[in-house]
């Protein structure tokens, strides 16, 4: 994590991820891992809630902000988080499922 600033972390790490706030900015070892803004707006609030399970309807309210969407939309969403983290849902290390709750990030 990097040093706070104005009351709050710019950066995150996250196993061999690294979040920086500051500059909107994902990287994966060396590499700089383009995300969409959606898909990168889903990733810091799941960071910033780990490690606690963030409800369905909470991240629709972020993401979406008011907008009606199907949980199809959702898992559309976190189908691309993964897919931009190289993650295979069958065997996870960073997105959890936690059935009938939410989604939350895998401690490392």
């Amino acid at each position: 994590m990097s040093a706070p600033q104005n009351g709050r972390l710019c950066g995150y790490r996250l196993g061999d991820i690294t979040l920086d706030v500051d500059r909107r900015c994902v990287t994966q070892g060396e590499t700089r891992i383009h995300v969409a803004k959606m898909t990168y707006e889903l990733l810091v609030v799941l960071v910033e809630a780990a490690p606690a399970v963030v409800s369905q309807e909470e991240l629709v309210r972020r993401l979406w902000r008011g907008r009606v969407v199907s949980s199809d939309s959702l898992k559309g969403r976190v189908k691309l988080l993964r897919q931009a983290l190289s993650e295979d849902a069958s065997h996870p290390r960073y997105i959890e499922v936690v059935r009938g709750q939410g989604y939350r990030l895998i401690p490392h």
